[in-house]
């Protein structure tokens, strides 16, 4: 969804919980929700109401609080507690979940997000038998500058859907260049021909896919500029994406010296049904749409490439070639 349709998208959803709760639509009141909405900050009523004050000086405090409570309860916003004793708003809508890591020295805000920390919470609420209905997580410390005692270098920002992107495609990136490397080697493992076109066919299959994504990933660059030195908002157990595809070392025992075409694409499915389990799991760690639709997208891509190969693996042990 572009950005101006998701606004689009805002806004209808606003207007409608007015309608439906009686309330009149006012030019004030959608001077405020675009100010909001424009802004990727955590904003107290005040600040709020300092930058649409710039827009029109007669609108006031009050309609500013309300309209913020509003956009909370239609889902457009939530409330966010920094430690300080403020209250804070940021974006909800199709803004996928996260948590907080806060400077007690500047109050310096990085929003991350970690599936093992949601995993965490949803075993426990196993282990009690407790229905979920909302939590948050919040790590207070000093950021670097406050640290060396430099004066702090930051704006305070929400992450944006461009960050989300941003991770996802350097960790899809990151798990095909495995992929590739490691077809690569067992086709230099393998001394059987079969097996050796076999897997060079599936290797260039991964570096095709590969070089659609760091296009994607290159083109997105160029588009934000300045988006990679924003901060890491997915923190991901690297352990777990190196065990969907094997390391060097485990491919010289995993990759028989005669692995024929069918042993290949034994491996190879194996491999991508990693591959695609884990992009599933971590997808449904997303409770947000737009969260979900990038992962899920990913993870549609490693299904389709499953099942070619397990339609080849079939076509190969019909033809009779063992």
């Amino acid at each position: 969804m572009t950005s101006a349709l998701k606004s689009n998208r805002e806004k209808e959803i606003f207007w409608e919980y007015l309608r439906k709760n009686g309330f009149n639509r006012t030019a004030q009141k959608e001077l405020i929700l675009s100010v909001f909405l424009q802004a990727e900050k955590h904003l107290t009523v005040e600040q709020l109401h300092e930058l649409v004050r710039k827009k029109d000086k007669t609108l006031g405090y009050i309609t500013v609080y309300r309209t913020l409570n509003a956009l909370v309860e239609c889902g457009l916003a939530r409330k966010v507690d920094l430690g300080d004793g403020k209250t804070r708003y940021e974006h909800l809508y199709e803004h996928p979940h996260h948590h907080h890591i806060i400077c007690t020295g500047c109050l310096k805000t990085i929003e991350f997000f970690s599936a093992e920390i949601e995993q965490l919470q949803e075993d426990i609420m196993r282990l009690y038998n407790f229905k979920q209905q909302y939590h948050h997580f919040q790590i207070f410390g000093l950021c670097h500058e406050c640290q060396t005692e430099q004066a702090p270098k930051h704006e305070d920002r929400t992450v944006s859907d461009k960050v989300f992107l941003r991770d996802a495609l350097r960790t899809v990136i990151d798990v095909e260049t495995k992929g590739l490397s490691f077809y690569q080697e067992a086709a230099e493992l393998t001394q059987n021909l079969r097996g050796k076109t076999m897997f060079r066919s599936i290797a260039r299959q991964e570096e095709e896919h590969l070089s659609e994504l760091q296009k994607e990933y290159q083109g997105f660059v160029r588009k934000n500029r300045a988006i990679e030195q924003e901060p890491v908002f997915l923190l991901l157990d690297r352990s777990s994406l190196k065990n969907i595809f094997p390391s060097s070392q485990e491919a010289k025992r995993l990759v028989p010296k005669d692995a024929d075409d069918l042993q290949a694409l034994s491996i190879a499915i194996e491999s991508e049904r990693e591959s695609y389990q884990y992009f599933k799991n971590f997808a449904e760690k997303f409770k947000d749409s737009r969260g979900k639709k990038i992962f899920l997208q990913f993870m549609e891509a490693e299904r389709d490439h499953l099942l070619a190969l397990q339609r080849e693996y079939d076509r190969v042990v019909q033809s009779g070639r063992s």
